[in-house]
């Protein structure tokens, strides 16, 4: 499990980046993926810990929280 658990430390607001262990295991799995270096949570579903975040670009995504760390 990541440091820095996002369910525990992390509310809507808050700054995160994709962890390590993300991109390494979405790598072997898909080939190349682009890690989140900088994203803002804009909501988090505290059942199935989803999290949607606002991209730098002005996109959002949905990814669960276990794969995020403070930025």
């Amino acid at each position: 499990m990541p440091s820095d658990y996002v369910m525990n430390r992390i509310v809507k607001g808050a700054t995160v980046k994709t962890t390590d262990e993300y991109e390494s295991r979405c790598n072997s799995l898909f080939g190349k993926c682009e890690p989140i270096t900088e994203a803002i949570i804009i909501d988090i579903d505290p059942i199935s810990q989803v999290t949607t975040l606002r991209l730098p670009n002005g996109k959002t995504r949905d990814i669960n929280a276990f794969w995020l760390q403070l930025a």
